[in-house]
């Protein structure tokens, strides 16, 4: 015979499970005693001659399985949910003994019963019901409401009982939170009024006889602590809407609650706007098939409808089991349709650090060591990172995923999507980079997201920014007619002195702005400068940067350590006692330059030397005085030394060393064009 499907064999085994219930049910039925004293039955066996309570023989002979009967098909699995719901309330209501009543004081040692459905008090003036219910479903009006909380100010021998404000500390270190904090706080300010409200009203009574005023007071009370309590409610449903899939969110949006949150309304709107249809496992909408009964555990369904149940004869008791199954299924059914996929609390990007704060949390680390370990990253790592970041956040957003979901399908789309967006390869890699300190290390090592950045690469060619550089000799003839030194203004001469560092150290402009006067010293060949911050560069092993300045006593002009030595003459009576850095702002207050200033001054001489700025920026000194030095016969390993990068690194070799741009690239043509002039 052919295999069973999978549906069949769950109908099979249930059918089977029954039977083996149902054989027990029965065995249990035959063998049961009323629980009876030995007087009572040793009297019972003198008077009659048998036990009492002796089930008849035809009973139990109709009750055993006919051995010679035919075996019956397996019934479907409609079939096995209705008869489990009549044969379950069945046997709730057969086996269950007859217990005597306990005695009245035991009954008191045990307690009181709880109930399941709420108890009300005694019901009141229906003039005060038509006052709160409104309230209680829309709230106080905003004007009203202001009005009430000025009126209803906290007594100053009371003020415990206004909302304590969070300390400006902790309300710096917890930006994810704190608008979550000032919302609590508002309604604790309501509460603070409506209990000053009622506070007046007893004091009226107790120190006078107004009970006009008294009234007032105990209803303005009463209407914000309704409106608190309508509060309490929209905030509860701001709480539970992510949650939902976005497909149905328009169904609560203008629902007012009655005994339930969403009111009693929701099945039937959910019923209106699907049909028949029903959520498949990924949580969207199929609006061709039938309505899925949840039974068994979650990822099982079947269908059922009312008009599909077989007509089994039952009782009162057995219909409304029947009828609380369907409502329980009915809820089942819309809670994972209006659930669907998993969807991210719909909040905004919170910032990068706070980001990364939640990733390391949910994957294990404790929180004494976030601080340690965000340390890790520069303020420039978490500044492009956060470019990542926030993409992703909003990519989340937009398509219903848990920003911490780390399937390589989600980053698979993420990164085609930047991509189709203008992202080139470069910028790809970087993304990479973010996503996998983000969501682990796997992101960064899968080998479908390398195969993706390498079609990236193939379909946009990632070609060096530059493939020339400009000779560092047209900038020094320049600024060499910048002279002296001492009668320069402060503008002019800061600009010398950074292009000449930049020129002769080949250092980055972040490396020239930690520059400190503590750390210069004076010897007999130049000036040493040591780096003492960190930098790009920096690490665990590694040595920090020595800059140093040579005397060019054939050329002063351009000798950069007689430019710093005037330039600290210059500006000694323009700092303060609190700069300590080398650079200083050319314009008033004289504060310590920034990197961003310094490529500022830097690009502002290239442009007047003659340097095409629109294709070079600022860091192409490093490009262009390594590439100088190179030409001009200089080790590899000098020019690595010198610039501060490791005895291994290629990094001057791929991206560096660029062929220098001169007016003899002419000289060739000229010669040919004009040989026999």
């Amino acid at each position: 015979m052919p295999k069973r499907s999978a549906q069949d064999k769950l109908v099979h085994y249930q059918w089977k499970i029954r039977k083996i219930q149902d054989s027990e049910n029965k065995r249990r039925r035959r063998i049961r005693r009323p629980l009876i004293s030995s007087d009572e039955e040793n009297l019972s066996e003198t008077i009659h001659g048998e036990p009492l309570h002796q089930e008849p023989q035809t009973a139990m002979s109709e009750n055993e399985p006919d051995e010679q009967q035919a075996p019956q098909p397996p019934p479907t699995l409609e079939e096995v949910s209705s008869l489990d719901v009549v044969q379950e309330t069945t046997a709730a209501s057969t086996e269950a003994p007859s217990e005597a009543n306990l005695d009245p004081e035991l009954l008191s040692a045990l307690g009181a019963s709880s109930s399941d459905t709420p108890d009300y008090g005694e019901p009141i003036h229906d003039s005060l019901t038509n006052l709160w219910l409104p309230l209680l479903r829309k709230g106080l009006p905003k004007e009203e409401k202001g009005n009430l909380m000025k009126e209803y100010l906290i007594p100053s021998n009371c003020k415990l009982l206004q909302a304590p404000q969070l300390n400006a500390e902790i309300s710096a270190a917890v930006e994810v939170v704190r608008n979550r904090d000032k919302k609590l706080e508002s309604f604790q300010r309501s509460l603070g009024a409506g209990t000053s409200a009622i506070n007046r009203a007893m004091n009226s009574m107790l120190r006078t006889d107004d009970k006009v005023r008294a009234l007032k007071s105990l209803s303005d009370g009463c209407r914000l602590l309704t409106d608190l309590h309508h509060a309490f409610s929209c905030d509860r449903k701001k709480l539970i809407t992510p949650s939902l899939d976005k497909n149905f969110l328009h169904m609560i949006q203008d629902t007012q609650r009655d005994e339930t949150l969403f009111g009693n309304s929701l099945a039937d709107k959910i019923k209106a706007n699907i049909g028949v249809g029903c959520a498949s496992s990924s949580g969207k909408l199929d609006r061709t098939s039938s309505l899925p009964v949840i039974q068994g555990g979650a990822g099982r369904s079947a269908e059922a409808s009312a008009s599909s149940s077989p007509a089994l004869p039952h009782d009162d008791d057995e219909s409304s089991a029947i009828e609380e199954l369907k409502s329980a299924q009915a809820a089942c059914q819309h809670a994972t349709i209006m659930q669907g996929a998993s969807s991210p609390a719909r909040e905004p990007y919170p910032g990068c650090r706070e980001a990364l704060r939640s990733a390391f949390l949910r994957r294990g680390s404790p929180p004494q060591a976030l601080e340690l370990m965000l340390a890790s990253l520069s303020d420039n790592t978490l500044k492009q990172y956060s470019v990542t970041f926030k993409l992703w956040w909003q990519f989340c957003m937009d398509n219903n995923i848990n920003v911490f979901d780390d399937s390589i399908s989600y980053v698979l789309n993420f990164l085609t999507e930047q991509f189709n967006k203008g992202c080139s390869y470069g910028s790809l890699n970087s993304h990479r980079s973010a996503l996998s300190l983000f969501l682990g290390d796997m992101i960064g090592s899968d080998d479908r997201i390398r195969r993706l950045l390498k079609g990236a690469y193939k379909i946009k060619l990632n070609r060096p920014k530059y493939t020339s550089t400009w000779d560092p000799q047209v900038v020094l003839n320049y600024i060499s007619n910048w002279q002296p030194n001492l009668e320069l203004n402060i503008e002019r001469i800061t600009k010398k002195l950074v292009i000449l560092l930049a020129l002769c150290t080949a250092h980055r402009v972040q490396t020239l702005s930690l520059i400190k006067l503590e750390n210069i010293s004076v010897v007999q060949e130049g000036i040493r400068i040591a780096i003492t911050d960190t930098i790009k560069t920096s690490g665990p092993d590694r040595e920090q940067p020595i800059l140093f300045l040579p005397y060019f006593r054939d050329n002063l002009n351009i000798c950069p350590a007689s430019v710093l030595k005037d330039y600290i003459f210059v500006t000694k009576n323009l700092r303060t006692t609190n700069v300590g850095k080398l650079l200083l702002t050319s314009k008033r207050p004289h504060r310590a330059a920034t990197a961003q200033s310094i490529s500022r001054w830097i690009k502002q001489v290239l442009s007047e030397s003659g340097v095409d700025t629109r294709t070079f920026s600022a860091h192409s000194t490093r490009h262009a005085a390594t590439s100088a030095a190179s030409s001009a016969g200089l080790s590899v390993d000098t020019i690595r030394k010198t610039a501060g990068w490791s005895g291994t690194s290629t990094a001057f070799a791929r991206f560096y060393n660029r062929p220098i741009l001169n007016s003899c690239e002419s000289d060739f043509a000229r010669a040919v064009a004009f040989s026999s002039n």
